[in-house]
């Protein structure tokens, strides 16, 4: 019987989900090699972005994690995660309280802080993790009143995972310091960077990764800027003019696009997407949610469904504790529907992000070269089948 040539089998293995790949680990060593190459971890990643996957959301309840699968504007049961690091069910049992939080997520690999003063690279497709040793400052008893905030992204130029570190002072005359944590060297660099620009205090404002870079709002909401995490250096980049700079305004990410939601008090919150990157007049206003038609305190735009006719948020409802609802909003009907896990009668989540699933590492830089000795194997034992079927013929 023939044997599929190597490039087949590598085209056919990159379109499996994560779950069967790491089942065919054991297999041999090709194949574990194979798995763990970066060039087929790409290779696979971008076959399920094509697929019609369902959307992932990672939710959380007191110090619970949850998985749900997102058809659409159907939710699928959740899956209780009870081995992600740090996991201590015991340690905060209310339900709204929980000092677990998520930094951030890009290419499968989500940042968490399951303390404040702890964070972990984990991918909760392959159940790897790597915590992220503890920032070292210069004299931490002559730290001057300061506050916080950390962003994680994938650098395009070395294809690393970073997270970095914003610290802005209560001293005005001190200029925002930054670091930066390379998963590669497993170090925060030794440099500090300083930027013209006062970090917000709202825990809503966070950075966010994209192409490259975390963008977030100045306090003041009247500058988006980026953090490009390749050369290390901070730009502005040009936003929608708004008539009322009052507003308040969050920065995400919608069907590939950099947005930005401006809620306006009592009146609606609008989405505007940035659909050619740094171009100033691509800006769009692309959808409208008035107050009516749910009453929200806030909410985030996740991602396009049902043929991106309408739209997953993640709303903070007005009147409520910290809990959130995830709601399918329909644009042209003006209709919101607050989605349920089957017949569970709470809908309300401390936090719900995205994600996708993975074979990237989050334990280390991965290398090349798994694809080429996994087809040089194959080529190997192909001329060894050859042979041997040559010899079997010359014997009879």
């Amino acid at each position: 019987m023939s044997r599929l040539p190597g490039d087949i089998m590598v085209d056919i293995l990159a379109r499996l989900p994560v779950k069967s790949i790491l089942r065919f680990k054991c297999v041999c060593k090709s194949w574990c090699q194979l798995f763990d190459d970066i060039k087929f971890c790409k290779r696979h990643y971008d076959a399920q972005k094509k697929s019609n996957n369902p959307i992932k959301i990672l939710a959380c309840k007191g110090n619970v994690l949850y998985s749900i699968d997102a058809y659409n504007s159907i939710l699928s049961g959740a899956v209780e995660i009870g081995d992600y690091p740090f996991y201590n069910k015991n340690k905060y049992d209310k339900k709204y309280e929980s000092a677990l939080g998520i930094v951030g997520s890009c290419n499968g690999l989500v940042c968490i802080r399951p303390t404040l003063d702890l964070f972990c690279f984990w991918n909760p497709s392959t159940k790897q993790h790597k915590i992220v040793h503890k920032v070292q400052l210069l004299d931490e008893n002559q730290t001057p009143l300061s506050w916080c905030m950390y962003g994680f992204g994938y650098d395009l130029k070395t294809q690393d995972y970073k997270l970095v570190r914003f610290e802005s002072f209560y001293d005005i005359t001190r200029a925002t310091q930054t670091k930066v944590y390379s998963l590669a060297s497993n170090s925060w660099s030794t440099a500090l960077h300083n930027i013209p620009y006062t970090i917000p205090c709202r825990a809503e404002q966070r950075p966010l990764y994209f192409n490259g870079a975390l963008h977030w709002l100045t306090d003041d909401s009247k500058v988006l800027l980026s953090f490009d995490l390749g050369d290390e250096t901070i730009r502005e980049v040009p936003g929608p003019l708004f008539n009322n700079n009052s507003y308040r305004k969050y920065v995400d990410v919608l069907g590939g696009c950099l947005c930005i939601t401006c809620i306006i008090p009592r009146d609606r919150g609008d989405v505007w997407v940035m659909k050619e990157y740094g171009v100033t007049e691509s800006w769009s206003k692309v959808f409208t949610i008035p107050q009516r038609a749910i009453n929200f305190a806030h909410f985030r735009p996740m991602e396009y469904v049902r043929n991106r006719e309408q739209i997953l948020l993640s709303v903070r409802l007005k009147n409520t504790n910290i809990s959130n609802v995830l709601v399918c909003y329909n644009p042209k009907r003006k209709r919101a529907e607050i989605l349920k896990i089957h017949e569970s009668t709470d809908p309300e989540w401390l936090f719900a992000y995205t994600y996708e699933e993975s074979l990237f590492s989050a334990r280390h830089k991965q290398n090349s070269g798994g694809i080429l000795h996994f087809l040089e194997d194959d080529r190997v034992e192909q001329e060894e089948a050859s042979h041997d079927h040559k010899r079997r013929k010359v014997a009879s």
